[in-house]
């Protein structure tokens, strides 16, 4: 996380079941979010590196798995709860190899 004070927050997290890449992009944006949250933030953006992830929170791609489904409501409520402002930005990966 890189706050407005350009500090440098270093998070980590290890998932304790068998997963896929969608899962985890998921999972580390309800992490950040739920930090934000806790630090008061009110204007956020998230950077992702996944076409799916980022159009599916758009909500411009569906998913007929249930648990994808779940996430994107799950992450929308707590976006709509708790920010004033989010903006999701996919970067190509060719962009930053």
């Amino acid at each position: 996380m890189i706050p407005p004070s350009r500090e440098t927050i270093a998070l980590s997290h290890k998932l304790q079941f068998d997963t896929t890449n969608n899962v985890v992009e998921y999972e580390a944006l309800i992490l950040g979010v739920e930090i934000a949250h806790k630090m008061g933030v009110k204007n956020i953006s998230f950077f992702g590196d996944s076409k799916f992830f980022v159009q599916h929170i758009k909500r411009k791609y569906q998913s007929k798995h249930l648990r994808m489904c779940f996430y994107r409501n799950y992450v929308g409520e707590m976006i709509n709860n708790f920010f004033n402002t989010f903006n999701i930005i996919e970067i190509p990966r060719e962009e930053h190899l």
